[in-house]
């Protein structure tokens, strides 16, 4: 059995506010002061998810853009070895800022009292 067969494909829940609360505990767990790239953090997302979220890169670079505008990434741009010998290229890497993180505790926050919320409409009575 695949792992599509297996698992519920959730990419159809993940909407631009889930996502955003997808990126912002992705970078929280992965650790304050580092820095990934939109790529790392989307591998990082499939991993942990066991492949049930895979948040694709047009999704993800407008996400992290807005993101960073409103202050809760920070980014930073870095030399990285390109496959030519020789050759570098630039790449964007991002972190978590304080008020990033402030920000993931309030999504989080309404996050669950949506699902509670959800909860209250599924269950038989």
């Amino acid at each position: 059995m695949s792992q599509s067969d297996s698992h519920q494909d959730y990419n159809s829940y993940i909407g631009k506010d889930l996502s955003l609360l997808v990126i912002l505990s992705t970078l929280r767990v992965i650790g304050p002061k580092k820095f990934y790239s939109a790529y790392e953090i989307i591998r990082i997302i499939k991993e942990k998810t066991n492949g049930m979220i895979s948040l694709r890169a047009g999704t993800i670079y407008p996400q992290m853009d807005k993101l960073e505008e409103k202050g809760y990434l920070v980014k930073r741009i870095e030399d990285t070895p390109s496959r030519s010998v020789g050759v570098t290229r630039q790449r964007s890497v991002y972190s978590l800022t304080e008020k990033g993180m402030q920000q993931l505790n309030k999504k989080r926050r309404d996050w669950l009292e949506l699902q509670h919320i959800i909860n209250l409409l599924l269950q038989d009575e």
